[in-house]
């Protein structure tokens, strides 16, 4: 195939990919309010958890949200997102919501400016479908920022400056753990009021040149970022810090769950991984952390995954549960990859209350984040563990419609009926 040919190609497919994902937000658009329970009020929007648009739009069932999200294999949180795109172009944006239907623009576009318009009243998201449907395949993200913004002077002054008020809250510090790096990195980002901003500059470049007076020849930036923690070590040692005398600060230690075999430890050759971050990290960096001068370490004793474990009663022990975390590593819901350490143990036999002599067991716990436990416990879906031919456990969900997916280690697949298998290993389990 010639240059112009695969041109030509790409061009179709890319024209296709664009129709598929207008047919998938019209359906998502249809679908929430098919499953709506309810009007969005202004007490009542929730920007972080609602599957809604803004006010006057419709909210959705969270269980029709979360099915939705399976069958998309996306993350329920993506789902929700999705949805709520879909109802607040659908409900509050008309023209906009017209023109993504007769192929003019793009979903991603339309994406962005609900995003943004969802925190409107329902008048000031009316006054920006108008000023912006007609140019919507063009405009930045920056003229949509400031269409947005003035709608809210135009429509809510009083909430306009309460937010002028309040932006400072919006600095943050934020380390980003869920990185996959080797080398034991791991990004920062931060916004700052600007006196702040420039006084932590100018502390890096002071101790930055404090390191290279000592011997360090590492490049600059790579300076600055290690001075960032020795700030971090000497305010956490009480020194250099005001007040350090009369009242020192506190050690806070940081816990890292850090996995890797004896061998691999011993010859400082090998991979092992970071739990908090799920990212791998060499035999090596494992050993420079661990032989850091101050660096406390308690050691685990291992834990079979193979061996059967169990209590009597209703509540975990702490080694049952770092049994189940080890083995399932996040929510074993479909698609969801929340961390397992900040999830509940879920008794996937529920344990009943005349059950005191029963026993706990870790076929029969599993971890689940706090909203997909109440979808289990609520809203009808159902699941329950099966060994494969290659001894690997799965969960086999089934959602409240009947559709059914299957959640490994390696992640999630959606079972077709003529696909299940015939004679399934389930797990016997103790309560």
């Amino acid at each position: 195939m010639d240059a112009t040919s695969l041109l030509v190609t790409a061009r179709d497919a890319r024209l296709a990919e664009e129709r598929a994902a207008r047919e998938v937000f019209v359906a998502a658009a249809g679908y929430a309010i098919a499953h709506a329970d309810g009007v969005v009020r202004p007490d009542d929007y929730d920007p972080e958890h609602a599957a809604s648009g803004g006010v006057g739009s419709v909210s959705i069932d969270p269980s029709a949200a979360a099915e939705f999200a399976c069958a998309l294999r996306l993350s329920t949180p993506a789902g929700r997102s999705f949805l709520a795109d879909a109802v607040e172009v659908s409900c509050r944006l008309p023209r906009l919501w017209q023109r993504v239907c007769d192929d003019e623009v793009v979903v991603w576009r339309a994406r962005k400016i609900a995003e943004r318009t969802a925190v409107l009243s329902a008048e000031g998201a009316a006054w920006v479908d108008r000023r912006v449907a007609g140019d919507a395949h063009a405009l930045s993200a920056a003229q949509i920022a400031r269409t947005v913004e003035a709608a809210r002077a135009m429509f809510e002054p009083d909430l306009a400056e309460e937010i002028r008020i309040s932006r400072a809250e919006t600095r943050h510090v934020t380390l980003h753990h869920q990185q996959d790096d080797i080398g034991g990195t791991v990004d920062l980002t931060a916004t700052l009021d600007l006196q702040d901003a420039l006084d932590v500059d100018v502390a890096l470049a002071g101790v930055a040149a404090e390191l290279a007076a000592a011997g360090d020849d590492d490049p600059l930036e790579v300076r600055r970022s290690r001075a960032l923690g020795e700030l971090a070590r000497r305010y956490l040692h009480g020194h250099g810090t005001p007040g350090a005398e009369s009242a020192p600060t506190p050690r806070r230690d940081l816990t890292l769950y850090l996995h890797l075999s004896d061998a691999a430890l011993a010859s400082g050759y090998g991979i092992g991984h970071c739990e908090n971050t799920r990212s791998p990290i060499t035999a090596g960096q494992i050993r420079e952390w661990v032989a850091a001068p101050g660096a406390r370490v308690t050691v685990r004793p291992v834990l079979d995954g193979d061996a059967p474990h169990h209590i009597d009663g209703y509540v975990p022990s702490p080694l049952l549960r770092d049994q189940v975390i080890l083995r399932d590593a996040t929510c074993v819901f479909p698609w969801c990859a929340r961390s397992a350490r900040g999830t509940d143990l879920d008794h996937i036999v529920p344990w009943a209350p005349g059950d005191t002599d029963g026993e706990t067991s870790d076929d029969n716990l599993a971890c689940l984040c706090r909203f997909h436990h109440r979808l289990k416990t609520l809203f009808g879906w159902t699941y329950h563990p099966l060994v494969d031919e290659h001894g690997t456990r799965i969960y086999h969900w089934t959602s409240p419609t009947g559709e059914s997916y299957e959640r490994g280690p390696t992640g999630t697949e959606r079972v077709l009926p003529a696909l299940l298998r015939e004679d399934p290993r389930p797990i016997t389990m103790d309560r």
